[in-house]
């Protein structure tokens, strides 16, 4: 199970649509150190959910930029489902899109995903 830090972590990663830098990552999220970031990194290659997908210049020195991997979006997903299922005896599946698309509203290209998982969870 990821931590929040970890999934700080990836989730700036998947947003990002370059490779970053841990000191990019540091600007990014407020509350995170270099060196938090830098041990979460670490752990995250460890377990090959992100990989340095280059190295550039930074100020004088050479830094790695890192890029989540399939592993780590993967991770992210199985994090979510376990979410969904604690609170799924809760809220509807109405409470929990609305939940969903409160802040960020759902791009045409999510309204025709969620309308053929609708539609084939029909058909079954």
């Amino acid at each position: 199970m990821l931590n929040q830090r970890e999934l700080d972590i990836i989730a700036i990663l998947a947003r990002s649509a370059d490779p970053l830098t841990a000191s990019q990552i540091v600007e990014m999220q407020r509350g995170l150190t270099q060196s938090t970031v830098t041990a979460v990194l670490r752990k995250l290659l460890r377990l090959n959910m992100v990989e340095v997908s280059g190295v550039t210049h930074a100020g004088k020195v050479l830094s790695r930029q890192y890029v989540v991997t399939q592993s780590g979006i993967d991770a992210v997903t199985v994090y979510f489902e376990d979410i969904y299922q604690m609170v799924n005896s809760i809220l509807s599946a109405k409470d929990i899109m609305e939940s969903i698309f409160k802040d960020t509203p759902p791009t045409v290209a999510d309204i025709k995903d969620i309308k053929k998982l609708l539609k084939s969870a029909s058909q079954e």
